[in-house]
């Protein structure tokens, strides 16, 4: 159904032709065809161009969460940094403010993974402080679960501990 969706979704870059290939990379990506996945996200990203907007944001974010996946953490480093730059010349209502706290938390999963422990967790509190202005309960515990497990990392038991227990 997805296939036969983006057949017959319209004009490249229209609204329909976005979500059904958006959905169609999900379903790559989900499926664990992250490398599918990833040339679809980057079609999309070819054909809407260099204009700041969600949907840029939202495609920069799913790239890359592909190449994060792949092993490739500097490339999707990057890429976090653009979709968050992007975000922020957007209207921040409580959608794109959720987003950048996905971004930062997805930014300090690859910066935790490259040993970049400080820089992960000014990302985590950043992410943290925008659940907590959103009131978003499911975020926050997401968040503080991170930060557990990078004071697992850096050997801080007592502060995992507590993180863990809060989450």
């Amino acid at each position: 159904l997805t296939e036969r969706a983006s057949q017959q979704s319209g004009e490249v870059s229209s609204n329909d032709w976005y979500l059904a290939q958006s959905n169609q990379g999900e379903r790559l990506w989900k499926a664990g065809q992250t490398q599918q996945a990833a040339a679809i996200f980057q079609n999309i990203l070819n054909a809407l161009g260099e204009t700041a907007s969600y949907q840029r944001c939202i495609t920069l974010g799913r790239l890359g969460r592909c190449l994060k996946s792949k092993g490739r953490s500097p490339e999707a480093l990057t890429l976090y940094h653009q979709a968050i730059a992007v975000a922020q010349q957007l209207e921040l209502d409580d959608r794109v403010k959720r987003q950048i706290g996905a971004l930062q938390t997805d930014l300090g999963d690859v910066l935790r993974a490259m040993g970049d422990y400080g820089a992960a967790r000014t990302a985590y509190e950043q992410s943290l402080a925008i659940a907590q202005e959103l009131g978003d309960e499911r975020g926050k515990a997401v968040v503080l679960g991170q930060l557990g497990t990078l004071a697992l990392f850096e050997g801080n038991l007592a502060e995992a501990a507590q993180r863990y227990q809060v989450a």
